[in-house]
């Protein structure tokens, strides 16, 4: 006795304990009348076998669906449950599978005006239609790229109080963000909502992915920045009211914190950041962190300022120390915006490669590219043309293990344990190159470049590799090196490379000028250039005043500004570019240059020009102070000369 009691109280819910004491008041009938007398006699109760306690789908005589309900274990009759949609009537019919099949079957067949006919031919009719069928119809609308479309569908489920699920939603902001219809997105949560349906997370991610899309795509003064950002903030805010149906993660807010990321506002990521942790009460998560020192990164780069510079390394400690109380491991995506906010300190990118190795971080090309890229900004190619090394050595073991069939734990680890070797890590090492003027690494690299790993050297390479030539004084190797240019690439136009092959000469114009005709020549072969020159389109539009400020910079190496001055009456004749004081200061720049030189030499000069030059640099000076007539897009001409 005191065993069935104590299987029947150990039910939790309180159906649970009636069955039991029903069952233990069939075998104890005298039990039943003291401690049990709402339920009924050992005489009333039948035990029926388990075939007739089975479904009815599952018998072999099934009732029919009209049938009189069968009389529960109290001897009452369970009644019918009405259908409490709060779309449709509680006593309207329920629909039935050929007409939901009919619906399904015209959303899948691409037309969803007939299927959505169709439905509102039956919810007139007082005929249930479910949230599937209107998913159906609203997916058809999305594979045919109709926004309008699916926020119709939207409006149709809240008139008729059909709850939107977190297909529906996830499918609806799907549709929106292929279409680039952010002005939808809000309207559209406010559809849900209205509907009593839910939100996903993938959902809001979604949405809040086709506002930062959006945002990105716009220029700092569009006048629907700011509108595109306050419908954010909204979907953020209807995302907490709307959390008791599920807590968001750091997932959805990490989406809108990029789009601040990406313009490098560091005052709006914090905002979101906040919103996140201390309004939503969730924990970021690495991505969250990346994305916080990714903005870090960007801020540093646009800004010259010391002191801004020294708040974004404050604030880089401060973000490092929040990881290690969150207890968030860093990646190799946080190590490689941590490297770009090393400029000019040996020591910080040291301890950077030894936290990679404490975490045992996975290498991958973000970080071998931003370590090789800090290498290059301290000034030591040796050092990042080690880093390379490495990565070669490394490879070439792996492809002889692989051609030997020697098949190991750690030599099948290796192809993926280390990153690629791409062009962007090769033209890393020429950069460092160039910003030391190692002309004899720059030209070993350029040259062995697709013999070793196979990749062509683009504009990039040749444009490093020349300018390093150009800082060893080495004047033969930049000419080599720019006609290897013109005959491996097919941009010969490229301004870069024609600004590098000219501030390579050092104390002769003459040639700088033949590479200037040379670049308005190819300008002129290009397919836009007709465009351009008709007017009607500038994309064939060619800056050409870093090349201009070269040669002038060239003519002041050389203490010739007649020759100087000459160059910028040509240019204001053919109206190639405008005209201002920075082609003086170029020139100035030059002359300064040219007695640094002397004077690493050991020639020391009283004046850096002779008075003898003193009116045609005060008629140089005129001539960069006077206002010149407006350029004239595309007007490159192969007929240019400097008289």
């Amino acid at each position: 006795m005191s065993l069935l009691f104590s299987s029947a109280a150990a039910y939790s819910s309180a159906r649970g304990q009636r069955q039991a004491l029903a069952r233990v008041s069939c075998c104890h009938g005298s039990w039943r009348s003291e401690r049990a007398p709402h339920l009924p006699s050992a005489a009333t109760s039948r035990v029926q076998p388990r075939a007739a306690r089975l479904p009815w789908r599952m018998g072999t005589d099934a009732p029919p669906r009209s049938a009189e309900p069968a009389p529960d274990w109290d001897g009452h009759q369970t009644l019918p449950r009405s259908h409490k949609s709060p779309s449709f009537p509680p006593d309207g019919p329920e629909s039935t599978s050929d007409e939901r099949t009919r619906v399904l079957a015209l959303a899948n067949e691409n037309e969803p005006e007939r299927a959505l006919a169709l439905c509102t031919t039956l919810y007139q009719r007082g005929v249930a239609v479910d949230t599937h069928a209107y998913t159906s119809i609203l997916n058809a609308y999305r594979h045919r790229g109709d926004a309008d479309g699916v926020v119709h569908v939207l409006g149709v489920m809240a008139a008729r109080g059909v709850p939107a699920s977190d297909v529906t939603a996830l499918l609806a902001f799907r549709a929106l963000r292929d279409a680039r219809r952010a002005d939808a997105v809000v309207r559209a949560v406010q559809l849900i909502e209205s509907s009593g349906g839910t939100i996903g997370l993938r959902g809001w991610s979604n949405a809040l992915s086709c506002l930062a899309e959006r945002i990105r795509s716009l220029p700092a003064s569009h006048p629907d920045l700011d509108t595109y950002t306050k419908a954010g903030w909204t979907v953020l805010a209807r995302m907490q009211r709307m959390r008791q149906h599920r807590k968001p993660n750091a997932y959805v807010f990490n989406s809108w914190m990029a789009m601040y990321a990406s313009r490098g506002d560091w005052d709006g990521a914090m905002a979101v950041f906040g919103a996140m942790v201390a309004g939503a009460r969730v924990c970021p998560d690495v991505v969250s962190y990346n994305i916080l020192f990714e903005c870090l990164a960007r801020r540093f780069a646009r800004t010259r300022v010391p002191a801004e510079r020294d708040a974004c390394r404050k604030l880089e400690a401060a973000l490092v120390e929040s990881m290690r109380l969150h207890g968030i491991e860093p990646d190799a995506r946080t190590l490689s915006a941590q490297l770009r906010l090393v400029e000019h300190d040996l020591h910080a990118v040291r301890a950077i490669e030894r936290r990679a190795l404490w975490y045992g971080v996975r290498l991958d090309s973000f970080y071998v590219n931003a370590l090789i890229d800090a290498y290059a900004r301290i000034g030591e190619p040796a050092v990042a043309a080690t880093v390379l090394e490495r990565l070669a050595v490394h490879h070439d073991q792996c492809q002889a293990a692989a051609a030997q069939g020697r098949f190991s734990a750690e030599t099948a680890a290796c192809p993926t344990a280390l990153p690629p070797i791409t062009a962007y890590a090769l033209n890393g090492v020429l950069k460092a190159c160039a910003r030391t003027g190692d002309a004899e690494r720059a030209w070993k690299l350029v040259q062995g470049m697709e013999e070793r790993f196979g990749i062509q050297p683009d504009a990039i390479s040749f444009t490093c590799a020349i300018t390093a030539a150009g800082k060893a004084y080495a004047t033969t190797l930049a000419r080599h090196l720019y006609e290897q240019a013109r005959e491996r690439l097919s941009d010969k136009a490229n301004v870069r490379l024609a600004t590098a092959a000219i501030l390579a000469e050092h104390e002769d114009p003459e040639p700088a000028i033949r590479v200037f005709e040379r670049l308005l020549r190819d300008a002129e072969k290009l397919p836009s250039a007709g465009a351009s020159l008709s007017g009607s389109s500038a994309s064939g539009f060619m800056d050409l005043r870093v090349p201009v400020q070269a040669l002038v910079r060239v003519c002041g190496r050389a203490r010739a500004p007649a020759r100087a001055r000459e160059i910028i009456l040509a240019v204001k004749r053919r109206r190639l570019c405008f005209i201002d004081l920075t082609y003086y200061q170029s020139f100035m720049k030059g002359v300064q240059e040219s007695q640094e030189r002397r004077r690493k030499q050991g020639i020391r000069d009283l004046t850096p020009l002779s008075p003898l030059s003193a009116p045609s640099l005060y008629l140089l000076k005129l001539e960069c102070t006077a206002l010149g007539d407006t350029p004239k897009i595309g007007n490159y001409g192969s007929s240019w000369t400097i008289r």
